[in-house]
């Protein structure tokens, strides 16, 4: 990385350090490998820099999503934030109506991500008639509640299934690129969008600096997973499934996950998203009880997808960066 790029991620990083704390922003590298190592391209980021500093930012990360009849870039944006002294200013309102403007004329699909409650405001006043004229944009888009689950492992653990450590090796190994080849076969969705997981996107995505992912598989299913701390007590992470058996009706992931609840020795194991291949079951969390809820936002900008064509298909963890 040359030294103007190493200097651009530091002054994005300031920015994030303060408003987004995490230690993710510790590690110098996590920036340059989402933002320059994406096999579908580099980022497209929008900032506004005041004095020397970064004061807004939004990045925005091509992704290949794959519908039914269609293969688009789209960005999903990550990072947004603005500095503590802009909010109230609509300095964020005008950053992101300036990328998705971007977006527009680069011949992209649309943008797509993840906002909790104190961002899902701004992105809803983008959809206003009268900002999205000013912008030369559509005025309709899509905010949703992302659904949550808690799985308790109440069936047998099933037999077969690998469990395997994410390690630079592991995604340089042959058994990873058998596996990966399998998910990549995935077929399109019969309606909607979803994201297409090549073997070199599966393995930029697992390989982000500073997470720790397990992968498990047997002839049916994988599944990736992560663990994380609430009140002291340490739950799994379901952050991607997917079949690889391709039937004609979703695979039953409940026997997987109470192996995955023994391996990882969690009472419980915490999935959001939606799968129409893979069925996961559990309590259905209320909003109003989560810690951060999430919203899943999408907005087209391409003439040939309508927006209402513009709905994901299968959306969890590993389609953001929660985990």
């Amino acid at each position: 990385m040359d030294q103007e790029r190493r200097a651009y991620h530091e002054q994005t990083l300031a920015l994030l350090r303060t408003v987004l704390p995490s230690p993710r922003w510790s590690n110098p590298q996590f920036l340059e490998w989402v933002y320059d190592r994406n096999p579908t391209g580099p980022v497209v980021a929008q900032d506004l820099d005041r004095d020397a500093s970064r004061i807004c930012h939004i990045g925005g990360v091509p992704t290949l999503l794959r519908s039914a009849d269609k293969e688009r870039v789209f960005l999903l944006l990550l990072n947004s934030s603005s500095a503590p002294g802009e909010h109230g200013r609509g300095t964020y309102v005008k950053t992101l109506l300036e990328l998705v403007e971007r977006t527009r004329k680069s011949g992209l699909g649309g943008v797509y991500g993840v906002t909790n409650a104190s961002s899902t405001g701004p992105v809803e006043r983008v959809a206003q008639p009268r900002l999205a004229r000013a912008a030369g944009i559509k005025k309709t888009g899509l905010v949703e509640p992302l659904p949550v689950k808690l799985h308790l492992p109440l069936a047998l653990p099933a037999p077969g299934v690998t469990h395997t450590l994410v390690t630079p090796e592991y995604l340089d190994s042959a058994d990873f690129a058998r596996l990966a080849d399998a998910v990549e076969a995935t077929p399109r969705p019969k309606s909607g969008w979803a994201l297409h997981w090549t073997a070199d996107m599966l393995r930029w995505r697992l390989g982000w600096p500073g997470c720790r992912y397990t992968v498990h598989s047997n002839q049916d299913l994988m599944a990736v997973t992560t663990t994380t701390s609430e009140h002291h007590i340490r739950f799994g992470v379901l952050v991607m499934t997917a079949s690889i058996r391709h039937g004609d009706r979703p695979v039953d992931l409940d026997r997987m996950l109470a192996s995955i609840c023994w391996h990882h020795r969690v009472p419980a194991v915490v999935y959001a998203g939606f799968n129409p291949e893979v069925r996961v079951s559990g309590f259905k969390l209320s909003q109003e009880r989560l810690p951060a809820p999430l919203n899943l936002a999408v907005q087209s900008v391409a003439k040939d997808i309508p927006d209402a064509d513009f709905v994901m298909s299968t959306f969890e963890f590993i389609d953001f960066d929660a985990y």
